[in-house]
């Protein structure tokens, strides 16, 4: 997503097609390799929210310890001195999304914003794919080589609920319809723009019900005030194959939907890659983020495939400063309606539980969680994926009757 030496890459065709190299061609990495253009820092991080430091870009906190990853893949230990950590040194287009970035054959990249009401009563989830990672149709065309095209996998996720009010979008289409730059991402009926002081997201989009009653379509747009600070971009596992980044982590942001629900509260926006499919580096993971008075916290827990338990857990700060937090306290969430476990991690003597359910799939789920902790009471979204049950052939089978496929 980003190097030491930014350029952004020329504005793609109407097709979808991957930037060349300056060569003239384009040569994505092998599998498993690290991604492109990264930050490959996987933290593993001590120190609570009482006694953590601020870390500036630059600097890392003494007391973590970085897992960094050779140019050959595998992994190697480095100091506390925050080489990994570095600042991009780029002004602020870089610190917007990278909708410009190489997406390699086999890989995947997302773009992600969810929003709910001061209130906790309204929330909205918008993901954007390039090589949509739940799509089994691209599942299949990655078991069949390596030279599965992403750009003919993209999609559109978005998910609206508040009271008496539910409304599910997820349509994935092919490279005719994706048009993207440096600053801007097209896909169908939603436009995705960053403007340096905010992000808008337009979207006209046909439902795909369940046994459900909602609307035909959901028409909107989300605009959101960026806060927080970009944050470096990370691996979630050794390999550096995937990686995550905060882009607007402690923002606000106002939602409004034709014909229902206005809204305005707690935002955040992040963007994953990977150069091979979720399936091949997880076995499952839970993620959170909450706002707190200091900006927001944001954990992340996986099992890889290897068997490895790695957690990574930090404050964004309004100021741009990040802290490590390393909550110890383990909490079993219990199961949704397709009993999926979730789970998250609390300060000591702190507590959460789910408040609501906003998504619930045979591999998948996302919540709103009520935390207490040192006497606060908090909202975070919550989320468990499974990719154990992602493989499971019943799974993959009821899959498109969530999917609308535009192709």
């Amino acid at each position: 997503m980003r190097s030491t030496n930014f350029r952004a890459s020329p504005a793609l065709r109407a097709d979808g097609a991957a930037p060349a190299a300056p060569d003239g061609a384009h040569r994505p990495p092998a599998m498993g390799t690290p991604l492109p253009r990264e930050r490959r820092g996987l933290v593993r991080s001590s120190g609570s929210l009482a006694d953590s430091q601020p870390e500036t870009y630059g600097s890392a906190h003494p007391s973590e310890r970085i897992i960094s990853v050779r140019r050959d893949g595998t992994p190697r230990s480095w100091g506390a001195d925050g080489s990994t950590q570095r600042d991009d040194g780029v002004g602020p287009a870089a610190r917007g999304p990278a909708f410009d970035r190489v997406v390699p054959a086999g890989g995947y990249a997302w773009w992600y914003c969810d929003v709910f009401s001061d209130d906790g009563t309204c929330d909205l989830t918008v993901i954007a794919f390039i090589g949509s990672v739940f799509s089994p149709w691209y599942r299949n065309a990655r078991a069949s080589g390596p030279d599965a095209d992403p750009f003919a996998h993209c999609a559109i996720n978005i998910a609206l609920h508040s009271p008496g009010d539910t409304s599910w979008v997820m349509t994935e289409r092919g490279k005719a319809t994706l048009q993207r730059d440096a600053t801007s991402w097209r896909l169908g009926g939603t436009v995705w723009r960053w403007h340096g002081d905010r992000l808008t997201i337009d979207f006209d989009e046909a439902t795909r019900p369940f046994f459900q009653r909602m609307r035909p379509r959901l028409v909107g747009q989300v605009t959101l005030e960026p806060g927080g600070g970009a944050g470096v971009e990370r691996a979630i596992e050794p390999r550096g194959a995937h990686t995550w980044r905060p882009v607007a982590p402690a923002s606000r942001a106002h939602v409004s939907i034709e014909g229902g629900p206005s809204f305005s509260g707690p935002a955040y926006v992040d963007e994953n890659a990977g150069n091979e499919g979720l399936e091949r580096g997880f076995k499952r993971w839970n993620w959170s983020r909450m706002p707190c008075p200091e900006g927001t916290t944001v954990l992340y827990d996986v099992e890889t495939r290897a068997g490895e338990r790695l957690r990574q857990g930090h404050i964004y700060g309004h100021d741009g400063s990040v802290r490590p937090l390393d909550p110890q306290g383990a909490v079993a969430l219990g199961s949704g309606g397709w009993m999926v476990p979730r789970q998250t991690r609390v300060l000591s003597g702190g507590s959460a539980a789910v408040e609501r359910t906003m998504v619930a799939a045979p591999f998948y789920a996302r919540s709103l969680l009520r935390v207490q902790s040192g006497g606060a009471n908090s909202i975070a979204v919550h989320e468990t994926l499974d990719m154990d049950r992602f493989e499971a052939p019943w799974v993959r089978f009821l899959l498109p009757w969530r999917i609308r496929r535009e192709v």
